[in-house]
């Protein structure tokens, strides 16, 4: 019911295109912007929240907050389901090739400040670009109160 998309490189006017399509295709959409790349139209990053066009699913702001976190990198909506209480979930895209990094720390720790401060049950799902041991070894989870939760390191 819920997608967390990441690399979805889209610019400007084009996200409100993209939400149109998914919303014809059956999905409500909250998209943070690429990042433009050194000429059109390139660009880098770009992550989404989608969940199914349904009454009993709802998607939007989380309260107080902004959708768009950290550009082209962190986006965060609320969900709302029938039978279960509201939560936020957010998608990010990791630098590549960076390991655990200041900037790559920048987005755990954007996701552990607006965690703390909406209070709500959260899910985080990344492209991490990094092994699960790296998340583990950084001292997020405890801090941000997390459980990692990953598939087998050898499927990529």
């Amino acid at each position: 019911q819920v997608v967390l998309a990441q690399e979805t490189h889209v610019l400007g006017i084009k996200m409100a295109e993209a939400s149109k399509w998914f919303k014809a295709k059956g999905w409500k959409s909250i998209f943070a912007e690429a990042i433009p790349g050194l000429r059109p139209p390139y660009s880098s990053a770009g992550v989404a929240i989608l969940v199914r066009d349904d009454p009993a699913i709802g998607l939007g702001k989380v309260p107080g907050g902004s959708p768009t976190l950290i550009r082209g990198r962190l986006v965060a909506g609320l969900v709302s389901m029938q039978g279960t209480p509201p939560f936020v979930v957010y998608s990010a895209y990791f630098h590549v090739s960076e390991g655990l990094t200041e900037r790559n720390m920048q987005i755990l720790q954007a996701v552990a400040e607006d965690a703390a401060r909406h209070g709500m049950p959260w899910i985080l799902g990344a492209d991490f670009n990094m092994p699960p041991k790296a998340i583990i070894d950084s001292g997020f989870l405890p801090k941000a109160r997390a459980v990692l939760m990953h598939s087998d390191e050898a499927l990529g």
